[in-house]
């Protein structure tokens, strides 16, 4: 929420935590679009929320909205993503194997170059989804 200070053009208009359940979040948007509160896009801190608000709104013939996930570990979203009813999802590595490389390192006597290790992170978007299947041929069905 800090950093959406930074863009006066963006409003959160409401938010609920919806336990990462793709029930509770598509109870959550059909209660919401009940309020006919006008919005422009929903952001779902996973993709299980992300496919509940989507069929919500699906199922109240709601206008096209942007819709955005994270995890990128389902199949289905990315399906749902190369059908350009949601929008995108973003993968974030597991930070596991890094870290257990640093501390291996540390336990020599080697401090890190850097005390902040930034993990690449993977945007998953209409054009980017068959690539993304491919590297990733193991995604939950």
């Amino acid at each position: 929420m800090e950093s959406l200070k930074k863009y006066p053009g963006i409003t959160v208009i409401t938010g609920d935590d919806c336990g990462y359940q793709r029930v509770k979040a598509q109870t959550y948007m059909e209660n919401f679009l009940q309020s006919k509160r006008p919005f422009d896009a929903v952001y779902a801190h996973n993709d299980e929320m992300a496919i509940g608000a989507y069929q919500a709104m699906k199922a109240a013939n709601t206008p096209k909205k942007i819709i955005v996930g994270i995890d990128g570990c389902q199949l289905e979203m990315v399906n749902y993503i190369k059908d350009g009813v949601i929008d995108a999802t973003f993968r974030y590595p597991q930070p596991g194997a890094p870290a257990i490389e640093i501390a291996a390192d540390f336990l020599k006597g080697n401090k890190p170059k850097d005390r902040k290790v930034l993990l690449p992170t993977e945007m998953v978007t209409k054009e980017t989804a068959d690539a993304f299947v491919k590297e990733h041929p193991n995604l939950a069905k």
